[in-house]
């Protein structure tokens, strides 16, 4: 029995679940499915021969899956897991601006707090 673990960052509920185990119910040599949408993981059991036709599948549905472990070939998901974290990687800009705004939301209240103009 082998295993693939795919990070799928467009599939957060159970619509995309339900349309995943949909695609895969009728597809022979796929055993079992364990969701985690918390971490957007979707763990495969298969006796297929690749995982090719578990990510044509679910680049069919929109999903843009990116495999993350695979036991069939563990240097080649390594090596693609490596750069689905690069890809989605927070840009510095995006920390800084969430910096910025912290800091203004903070001084904001303290500002409202000491002058008692609350709102209230």
């Amino acid at each position: 029995m082998e295993e693939a673990i795919f990070l799928i960052q467009k599939m957060d509920c159970p619509t995309e679940e339900k349309l995943i185990r949909d695609r895969f119910k009728t597809t022979a040599g796929v055993e079992s499915m364990h969701f985690n949408l918390m971490q957007r993981e979707l763990t495969v059991r298969h006796r297929l021969g690749s995982t090719q036709a578990l990510l044509k599948g679910l680049t069919g549905l929109g999903l843009d899956p990116v495999l993350k472990a695979d036991s069939l070939d563990v240097s080649a998901a390594a090596l693609q897991s490596n750069n689905a974290v690069e890809g989605f990687r927070i840009p510095i800009l995006k920390w800084v601006l969430m910096g910025v705004s912290g800091v203004a939301a903070i001084g904001s209240e303290v500002l409202a707090w000491s002058s008692g103009a609350d709102g209230s």
